[in-house]
């Protein structure tokens, strides 16, 4: 009897790998294991559902438990995995005898990192993570909080912000780094995005660190609008004090400082690991018959070429997909044999066409020597490689950028119904056709289309369509547009 292929984790990266897994001709039995008991869902939408835009359901962009009987997978939710043991090829549970496997995705995700700050823990600390962390705050906000530090001005922190802001909350933000969003927008988009949190109402504490919180009993606390007790708040307020001086009252802190990847099952006397899982252009590690995809794999980068971890929705999707072809073939022996009739492109088509794009502008570097785009005899598709790709929308703008803070990042103030951009900024920006520039970095005008801001970053099949859906067949998001 052939051994299952296991699937280490319940997200993006391992529903994609099921999909290609059957979409490639693999009529083997499946096994996934979950350590939480809901289906895969989207942690990018949980603010939404804190905010009250969207209801529960909408967070799970794959349906519900249906999609493991359409699948055909035996899933084990809230079954953790101890260990897997790579080189005999078997997963160890904590419940159960141990399984062994023919080929095994590791994709557990990542974990949010708490910074190791006197004070910040308790019932009212609270990251974005899970739908567990969403359920905590959305009952929390409802009822009664009325002030939140938001610690993080990442892509998280600014969409914790904004919705906290619409459900009423006063809102510091705080980061130990000098701008918003440090890990993905120019110095001119960042400052156009601090101007416009400060409008909405946020109070930014830039450049500092958290230095303790602590718990304020009922008479000390101002939070709440006075001395006397808050009706409906959740708790006592806390009291945050940072490293550059002076503090404030809060009734809850919202985390946002970053994700660890979960590497707790693997074992790294057996598997190359640095900060998660390392692998290859085909998503194998360094074991033969494992692979991890999402963001416990630290995958090779589209613009350096070096193992990064890039943890976004749309990387994670493309990778599970390329593992999932690649294990239907090395259980299958022969990777000619892999790709079903009719089961669409590679996953890698789109992106390896974004790719010459983004490198016919300089966002990536020319293909080093002795490189190859093509995939194995054996292993038959090969990942092109991770790109930082960003685009969010918060406080009435959209933000979007491609290759990091050293790329090419654009935010901009748009009127949708009449297809124009009042106002643009970020190191694209100076790329726009109409509109007069009132800064360097910055594009002004009521007639700025919408196109040509899609244009501006040159890959805006990655930056404004999603680059794990392939080219768009909207002309007004075409290179050149």
């Amino acid at each position: 009897m052939i051994a299952p292929i296991v699937i280490v984790g319940n997200g993006a990266a391992a529903v994609h790998a099921c999909m290609a897994l059957r979409e490639s001709g693999y009529g083997g039995q499946i096994r996934l294991y979950s350590d939480h008991a809901e289906p895969p869902y989207n942690p990018m939408l949980t603010s939404y559902y804190v905010a009250g835009r969207i209801g529960r359901a909408e967070c799970f962009p794959f349906g519900g438990r249906e999609l493991y009987d359409t699948l055909g997978v035996r899933a084990r939710p809230a079954v953790t995995v101890a260990r897997v043991d790579a080189l005999a090829r078997i997963v160890e549970t904590a419940d159960g005898p141990p399984v062994a496997y023919s080929q095994c995705l590791i994709a557990t995700g990542a974990s949010p990192v708490i910074p190791p700050v006197a004070g910040l823990s308790g019932p009212t600390v609270f990251t974005l993570r899970t739908m567990d962390d969403a359920d905590r705050l959305r009952a929390a906000v409802e009822g009664g909080a009325r002030r939140a530090l938001v610690l993080g001005a990442s892509m998280v922190g600014l969409k914790a912000a904004e919705m906290l802001r619409e459900r009423g909350l006063g809102v510091v933000l705080a980061d130990v780094a000098p701008q918003v969003l440090p890990l993905a927008a120019d110095a001119a988009a960042a400052r156009f995005v601090q101007a416009r949190m400060v409008e909405a109402g946020v109070h930014l504490r830039l450049g500092t660190g958290l230095a303790g919180v602590e718990l304020l009993t009922p008479s000390e606390g101002t939070a709440g609008g006075g001395a006397a007790p808050r009706p409906g708040a959740p708790t006592p307020p806390l009291r945050a004090r940072f490293t550059s001086g002076g503090s404030v009252e809060v009734d809850l802190i919202v985390v946002a400082t970053g994700v660890r990847p979960n590497l707790e099952a693997v074992d790294r006397g057996q598997v190359d690991c640095d900060i998660g899982v390392i692998v290859d252009q085909h998503l194998q590690a360094s074991v033969p018959g494992l692979f991890a995809a999402g963001d416990v794999a630290q995958a090779p980068s589209l613009v350096s070429g070096r193992p990064e971890i890039v943890g976004l929705w749309a990387n994670a999707c493309l990778q599970g997909r390329t593992a999932g072809r690649n294990m239907a073939a090395a259980a299958a022996g022969d990777g000619r044999r892999c790709r079903a009739a009719g089961s669409g492109p590679a996953p890698g088509h789109a992106t390896a066409a974004c790719a010459a794009a983004a490198r016919s502008v300089g966002v990536v570097g020319p293909t080093r020597s002795g490189e190859t785009e093509t995939a194995s005899p054996l292993l038959p598709e090969a990942y092109p490689g991770s790109l930082a790709c960003n685009i969010t929308h918060a406080f009435g703008m959209t933000f979007a950028s491609v290759g990091g803070p050293t790329g090419r990042s654009l935010v901009t103030d748009c009127d949708a119904a009449a297809g124009v951009v009042r106002h643009a900024a970020g190191r694209a920006a100076c790329r726009l056709k109409d509109g007069g520039g009132s800064a360097p970095g910055e594009a002004t005008g009521t007639q700025i289309p919408m196109t040509s801001a899609a244009a501006t970053l040159r890959v805006p099949q990655l930056a404004w369509a999603g680059f794990c859906e392939g080219l768009t067949d909207n002309p007004d998001l075409r290179e050149g547009a």
